[in-house]
């Protein structure tokens, strides 16, 4: 409908502006990706003892370092927790992920979320992007639960359509379709409804960490 008009999706946080910008209208198909550094940033990747882990992968995803003359000179009157989160000039962000080797950067999820199972980094949002494709799935949300061997697995909590009938094989088996082995839920709940975050309506994975 509006062939002249680009797309753009520009990545950044409260600490730092916009430090990744990805021209959509040109690169779709990029799952999860947020583009390319801006001009003057550069983005590296820590592990959570905040030390530079060099090349991060889609299985090893890092913490983002980003270099950039836009990061904030620290919280007010809180040298502690700036001490936290500026690293040799460096802030760390929340968020997890890796870079390409054509120098795209892809945003896996916030690293409180990211699940590690196995020493294998799991990202819920990948998990819960191909459940909502199940065709009789309405909504869904997935957890990190204790597992005595891995030390976590995913859990999935789905909604079902009005009217349709939960399978748990059958939403196994479509998601081994699209996932690793190892990102498969170990096991699927269906419930009535997920929490909300009020206002923003976004799932609360916390409030669902205690069902």
């Amino acid at each position: 409908m509006l062939p002249d008009v680009k797309l753009y999706i520009t990545y950044g946080a409260t600490e730092v502006a916009g430090v990744c910008c990805l021209d959509f209208s040109k690169y779709q198909g990029k799952y999860l990706c947020i583009g390319k550094p801006t001009k003057n940033t550069a983005i590296s990747f820590f592990d959570e003892n905040s030390s530079s882990i060099g090349k991060a992968s889609k299985e090893n995803p890092g913490i983002f370092a980003v270099d950039s003359p836009t990061i904030m000179q620290g919280y007010w009157k809180d040298s502690e927790l700036t001490k936290n989160i500026i690293h040799e000039g460096k802030i760390l962000l929340a968020d997890m992920g890796y870079e390409d080797d054509d120098g795209f950067v892809y945003c896996v999820g916030r690293k409180d979320d990211i699940i590690n199972t196995g020493g294998n980094k799991v990202s819920p949002t990948e998990i819960e992007e191909v459940a909502t494709c199940v065709k009789n799935v309405n909504e869904c949300a997935c957890i990190p639960i204790p597992d005595r061997i891995l030390g976590y697995v995913p859990k999935l909590f789905v909604v079902m359509k009005e009217s349709e009938e939960f399978n748990q094989r059958e939403i196994i088996d479509y998601l081994s379709q699209y996932l690793e082995t190892f990102k498969l839920p170990r096991y699927i709940e269906c419930v009535d409804s997920l929490p909300k975050m009020p206002g923003t309506q976004k799932v609360n994975r916390k409030a669902l960490l205690g069902l």
